[in-house]
């Protein structure tokens, strides 16, 4: 039998599915795709800092962008 108490537990259970799916497709995004692309800027990171120095060239901001995925990733896995 249907009530609306059944409906209330239903409807926060599917809620609290769909936070999991979603937490779940972030991490598998921060350890597939934003930690294999942050290890490879990092040490391009740091051997640019000279360069950019000199010419300002501008590659450090794109670097920092790949840096900063991890980042993008676990803030959007914890949010509400």
């Amino acid at each position: 039998k249907i009530t609306i108490l059944n409906c209330l537990v239903m409807a926060g259970f599917i809620d609290f599915l769909k936070k999991l799916l979603k937490t779940l497709v972030w991490l598998v995004l921060l350890l597939f795709v934003a930690f294999p692309i942050a290890f490879f800027c990092a040490p391009l990171f740091i051997a640019c800092q000279v360069p950019e120095a000199l010419c300002r060239c501008g590659c450090l901001v794109i670097l920092e962008k790949g840096l900063r995925l991890p980042q993008i990733c676990t803030e959007n896995m914890l949010e509400p």
